[in-house]
């Protein structure tokens, strides 16, 4: 009798030893594959990323630092500066934002944060510009301001424009000056020219 008990009683504790063991590898490799997902693919410093189209260069991104997340298709950017070429392989534009996104399937970029676009027809202002591979045109979706060569000031909400700052467009104009516009001041300017009624167009383009 004794000698059942004991044998049931190691075949119980076989068995509760087992099933931990099982919970816990479980429980591990779930953790592990969680780990996994977060941990960037890779990281670098300051140094650069070519944009290509069939052999030919479009852009060069230069960064600070980056963090790439293949998983998600996507690298992170911090200190950039972006240089736009032309189908001749000439230098159109350049582009610096604090931080900024590249998509490694679609090659799309966007600068975030104190955007500042120059080209030889002017200088671009904006919070958020992106720059799309297909079409090789920048647009933004939220105020932008345009000083040209001339000094003359055009501020707005929407902008689409050629890699190189031509064939532009700004929406939604909300000042025209023939002086530089503090890009930080125009807040204000924009509520109340909302309430008068002789508006410009929808939209003004540059050619």
């Amino acid at each position: 009798m004794r000698a059942d008990f004991l044998g049931i009683l190691t075949v119980m504790l076989t068995f509760i030893l087992l099933s931990g063991c099982d919970t816990r590898s479980d429980h591990g490799s779930s953790s592990s594959n969680l780990d996994q997902k977060e941990i960037p693919s890779q990281e670098g410093w300051n140094s650069r990323i070519f944009v290509t189209q069939a052999g030919r260069r479009q852009a060069v991104i230069w960064y600070g630092h980056m963090i790439e997340y293949k998983q998600r298709n996507m690298v992170y950017l911090d200190s950039v500066e972006i240089e736009f070429y032309d189908k001749e392989g000439n230098l159109t534009s350049n582009l610096t934002s604090r931080k900024g996104e590249y998509n490694t399937s679609t090659q799309d970029v966007m600068g975030i944060g104190y955007v500042v676009m120059v080209s030889d027809t002017g200088r671009l202002e904006t919070e958020r510009l992106y720059w799309d591979n297909r079409t090789e045109k920048i647009f933004s979706d939220t105020t932008v301001l345009f000083i040209s060569l001339d000094q003359d000031s055009l501020w707005g909400t929407g902008f689409e424009s050629e890699s190189d700052l031509r064939r532009m467009v700004i929406y939604h104009p909300r000042a025209r000056s023939s002086r530089y516009i503090d890009f930080d001041k125009t807040e204000e300017s924009m509520k109340k020219s909302e309430d008068r009624k002789d508006q410009p167009p929808d939209s003004t383009e540059k050619q």
